[in-house]
């Protein structure tokens, strides 16, 4: 039997609702009772949020149905909390495993986020269904209506794919690429660079010419250790790619996939880790769909042209 979705997701759970509405006022009615007869309130309660896959499962619905569903729990009890008097409240709603979770849905626990937290600010319903994505280059595209030419620091090979990438979709734009060598490097050795091209570098000199995009694209044959040492690694390069407080380049995380099709065992592990943090970071990426066979450049072109308008 097919998972329900969208709108037959919500009328499914409009209808459980509606059925079992009477029987859990009755259930408040007790609980806040027997709570407040025992006399010692707790000031401060963390919450672990867990079982919402595994409900929607059970109850033949879309995932994100059932994480639609285990949010509106999560206000109830948040509800329950203020009336009783109770401040302060902890939710875990965001793990490490969920990083590993299909983009689409990570994306829509983001979303989730966005919409409790902007909800429970303003008292009103908050949807950011049709409110579109942002664009994944603004530097990039202002750059580019502006005609000035882009700073693009790539490692390789998007050193050399990048500029005829981007001339491919605007013949007078000027490309000024600056090459970042990762050939025969471990991860701590990618890092170090990352900190002495990156964000640090820019920090203690002013004076440097900022880039208007950083392509970090970490080959599949740069190791470490350990998970732990390549999870700290790897997030560093990225955090010295980026910009900290106001962005003031576009950063584009590149998976070893796009580059390397025929990753081996050992390498798609790392490629899979690789993918836990860039999705932790939240920023755009690039990586290659299930049997895609087409080469880093194609792929390139291709997503260049969803975020990029003429």
């Amino acid at each position: 039997m097919p998972a329900l979705t969208a709108t037959g997701a919500k009328r499914a759970l409009s209808v459980v609702n509606a059925v079992s509405s009477p029987l859990y006022w009755l259930y408040e009615r007790r609980l806040r009772r027997d709570i407040l007869a025992n006399g010692h309130l707790p000031k401060h309660i963390g919450i672990i949020m867990d079982g919402n896959r595994r409900f929607a499962k059970a109850a033949g619905l879309d995932v994100k149905a059932g994480h639609d569903y285990g949010a509106g729990k999560a206000r109830e009890v948040l509800d329950w909390c203020l009336e009783l008097g109770i401040k302060h409240v902890t939710l875990w709603g965001f793990s490490t495993e969920n990083r590993g979770r299909a983009p689409e849905e990570v994306s829509h626990l983001h979303e989730l986020f966005a919409e409790q937290i902007a909800q429970a600010i303003t008292g009103q319903e908050v949807s950011l269904a049709d409110a579109g994505p942002l664009p994944g280059l603004p530097h990039v595209q202002a750059a580019l209506q502006e005609g000035r030419p882009l700073r693009i620091l790539a490692m390789p090979p998007y050193d050399a794919l990048i500029g005829p990438a981007i001339k491919a979709r605007f013949p007078q734009a000027q490309c000024d690429v600056v090459t970042w060598e990762t050939a025969g490097q471990s991860l701590a050795q990618i890092e170090a660079e990352a900190k002495a091209r990156g964000w640090f570098a820019f920090n203690q000199n002013p004076e440097l010419p900022r880039p208007t995009l950083a392509i970090v694209a970490v080959p599949a044959s740069a190791v470490a250790p350990d998970f732990e040492r390549f999870y700290r690694s790897y997030t560093w390069v990225l955090n010295w790619s980026l910009s900290f407080g106001p962005a003031q380049w576009d950063a584009l995380a590149v998976l070893p996939e796009v580059t390397q099709p025929d990753l081996i065992d050992e390498e798609h592990e790392r490629a899979a880790w690789a993918l836990e943090v860039v999705l932790g970071q939240d920023i755009p990426y690039l990586t290659r769909p299930e049997g895609e066979q087409r080469g880093a450049g194609e792929l390139l072109h291709d997503w260049l042209r969803e975020q990029l308008q003429q």
